[in-house]
């Protein structure tokens, strides 16, 4: 049986959800699951490409869906993507046989998206799991208060996840007693990591210095960091 990751994440390591879901379906994957991954990645990485045309990476295929935004969309545009949302996703999904899948989860997403893949999910007879890993104060968003993304954000995780998806993977435990007093099944899972990748190897020790420990920060900080 297999497990369909789908959702806002740039597979395999577009960005900090990448490295969430590599690593929760490492750990899936060790449970005995076949685990793909639908992203919104715009295109697979030329190193990853395979002979038949799909895209694998640490023996996971993978296959981008090209979902995620652009900001350099017209306001105009930007309504369109958003409305549209999820589409492409639910097309790769109904193109897979549901008695092969054992769940998709679904990694964030906008609210059309989540609703899109909900629909279909239960149409087919596949349960759906919600991988939730933020919840933005209106102060965070675009326009705060008045703004789209603040009521998407608390549409879904107010009504939609709790009232119609109901099964959820969690990053925290403020998160995890949310969901668990409207009565979800909740599972919370913090950040993953598989310690025999290369990346965290290191030769030597650091020297005895007097010195402060200098840390560097990689990513996309937002107000909130």
């Amino acid at each position: 049986m297999k497990i369909i990751y789908v959702g806002d994440f740039l597979f395999p390591d577009g960005d900090a959800a990448a490295a969430r879901v590599l690593g929760i379906g490492k750990a899936l994957r060790a449970a005995g699951y076949e685990v793909i991954f639908a992203g919104s990645e715009p295109d697979g990485r030329p190193q990853d490409l395979q002979p038949n045309g799909s895209f694998a990476y640490q023996s996971f295929s993978y296959f981008p869906q090209a979902e995620r935004r652009s900001r350099d969309l017209t306001l105009p545009e930007r309504a369109g993507f958003y409305l549209g949302g999820g589409r492409r996703t639910v097309e790769f999904l109904e193109s897979q046989d549901a008695r092969d899948v054992a769940a998709v989860f679904l990694y964030q997403g906008y609210a059309t998206s989540m609703m899109r893949v909900r629909e279909s999910c239960a149409r087919r007879g596949i349960p759906l799991v919600a991988d939730i890993t933020e919840w933005y104060s209106s102060s965070q968003l675009a326009h705060g208060r008045f703004g789209l993304p603040y009521w998407d954000c608390e549409f879904r995780l107010r009504v939609l996840a709790p009232r119609y998806i109901q099964n959820v993977v969690c990053i925290s435990t403020y998160l995890g007693a949310h969901f668990r007093k409207r009565g979800c099944c909740t599972v919370e899972v913090p950040p993953l990591i598989d310690p025999g990748e290369e990346k965290w190897f290191a030769e030597g020790t650091r020297p005895e210095s007097t010195e402060p420990l200098a840390l560097i920060y990689a990513g996309a900080p937002g107000k909130k960091d």
